[in-house]
């Protein structure tokens, strides 16, 4: 028993090492957790450029840092409490078990001493029948002795002497016999009570002692390890309620807050001409157009991606037309925007500007970009009204939409694509199906009659703009623009900021009349 009790005590020895070692290994691992985190936590909380300013309470709102925080923190706590468990069982265990080994060996030296003792007494008893026995056996030889003397001196006058020598002999051997008889029985007894009661009980307490306080101290030392698992699993509790706790939308919500910046979106696609063949009327129409806008508001073409079929398979732009490779119908110029033919995406890309193109034939002087507004001064007799069969809802900006049993206007009659263009009642225009109305008056001869710009008095409405950018006038219709100074618009519906879309008119410091880009000023 007792190697036993020194094999548990060197287990325990052994096992507290062991947790002072995997202590410092699990400090080392959360002192290089902290490190890191401190390197990554800003980036991963805040971004790598945070927009404004920051602080340790910003990063102490992310719950993304609070349960890693947890975690770390808990590693931390289980490496002390592994430490504590290690100390626990030094003092509660390994030196209690130590302590418990050197009583027993105390306690052993007593009862060998106690043992000794009661086998000396033991001995002692046993001496003293042996001696009582010499005794039984020397009288018994004095009684023999006597009695072969009687015998012999029978006839001699010394016989009654000896007869009662012999008397006496008897006597004494009768006392030493019932003294032998006596040490016998108390042998035995002392006998039966060392190896009944003296032995098993020395060697049962001794062993009982030891046994019982083996139990205790073990106990002890799973009493230990039962809380030392009890604080570990709070530990994970904790760190299971953090990462609970984690919100992924406010932690989104904090990264956005301190990542908000100024947003452009990517700038439109230019037009890029072909390297092969040098499409001298789409560039020139493109560039026409973009020069009216200026650098700061490029223009937004349609999509071209709806596209009305034509039969005319030479025209790009709209003008003068010989004829159809097809037989289909020639174009008639017109500064009227119904009266231009819906032949190709390109054109319809003009369309969606208002632009009116002007005629491709070589007569033709190259236009201005004021040529291109959409002249929202130029009267338009509506055209024959027609009623709406079916509601119709627009799939493509080229369309309007119409609903049953509502009036339209037509302004362009279906030219075999399927489609007219109209307009309903509030003025907007654009596409429907040919099929979805009917006409329910004749078709009056349409009768475009464009409203120039008069070089006479207009009058004005008193507003001023200043020059932003300097613009040249390149048409007789239009003013300059120079930076800071004044220019007085116009009034009436077709007039000042009601000429067109990107296009105002006013009167310059020298009462000139015209036109100029709107975007090259600024309201006064």
């Amino acid at each position: 028993m007792s190697a036993s009790l020194v094999q548990v005590r060197e287990l325990h020895k052994d096992r507290a090492a062991l947790e002072r070692e995997y202590a410092t290994k699990l400090q080392a691992l959360a002192k290089k957790a902290v490190e890191k985190k401190a390197k990554k936590i800003v980036a991963l909380v805040l971004g790598n450029e945070p927009t404004k300013a920051w602080d340790e309470n910003a990063i102490a709102r992310s719950t993304l840092d609070k349960a890693y925080t947890q975690l770390i923190s808990a590693i931390t706590d289980a490496s002390n409490d592994h430490v504590n468990l290690a100390d626990a069982l030094d003092s509660k265990v390994v030196e209690p078990l130590r302590a418990a080994e050197k009583k027993h060996e105390d306690a052993k030296k007593k009862e060998i001493q106690y043992y000794q003792k009661l086998l000396a007494d033991r001995d002692r008893v046993y001496a003293d029948r042996l001696k009582s026995k010499q005794k039984y056996d020397e009288e018994c030889q004095e009684v023999e002795a006597y009695r072969q003397k009687q015998e012999r001196s029978a006839d001699d006058r010394h016989a009654e002497r000896a007869a009662r020598q012999y008397e006496q002999q008897q006597v004494d051997m009768l006392n030493s016999k019932n003294m032998y008889l006596i040490s016998i029985a108390v042998a035995n007894k002392v006998k039966e009570k060392f190896y009944s009661e003296d032995l098993p009980s020395l060697e049962n307490e001794l062993q009982t002692r030891l046994l019982t306080r083996f139990v205790e101290i073990v106990k002890d030392a799973q009493e230990l390890q039962i809380k030392h698992l009890d604080t570990l699993r709070s530990h994970l509790i904790a760190t299971e309620a953090a990462l609970d706790s984690v919100s992924p939308q406010a932690d989104q919500d904090l990264f956005i807050d301190y990542n908000i910046a100024p947003f452009a979106p990517p700038p439109d696609w230019a037009f890029e001409p072909s390297a092969v063949h040098y499409d001298h009327g789409f560039s020139a129409l493109i560039d026409a157009t973009i020069g009216d806008e200026g650098a700061q508001n490029p223009h937004m073409f349609k999509s071209s991606s709806f596209s009305i079929p034509t039969t005319c398979a030479y025209c790009k732009l709209p003008a003068d037309c010989s004829g159809s490779k097809h037989g289909g119908r020639t174009h008639t110029p017109s500064g009227s925007l119904s009266d231009i033919s819906r032949t190709s995406s390109v054109i319809s890309r003009t369309e969606s500007l208002g632009i009116v193109a002007p005629s491709a034939s070589s007569g033709e002087a190259t236009p201005t970009p004021s040529s291109f507004a959409r002249a929202s001064h130029i009267s338009e007799e509506k055209g024959p009204t027609a009623r709406v069969l079916f509601d119709f809802t627009p799939t493509s900006p080229f369309e309007l939409a119409v609903t049953a049993d509502s009036f339209v206007h037509v302004l362009e009659e279906d030219d075999g694509s399927g489609w007219v263009k109209v307009a309903d009642e509030s003025g907007a225009k654009g596409l429907v199906p040919a099929s979805y109305v009917e006409l329910v008056e004749a078709t009056p001869a349409p009768n475009s009659s464009t409203s120039s710009l008069s070089s006479g008095t207009h009058q004005t409405t008193g507003e001023y703009v200043r020059g932003l950018y300097s613009y040249k006038a390149s048409g007789p219709d239009e003013i300059d623009v120079e930076v800071g100074k004044l220019i007085r618009l116009t009034d009436g519906p077709t007039g000042g900021r009601n000429y067109a879309d990107g296009w105002w008119e006013g009167v310059d410091e020298n009462g000139k009349t015209g036109i100029f880009p709107s975007n090259y000023v600024e309201r006064v």
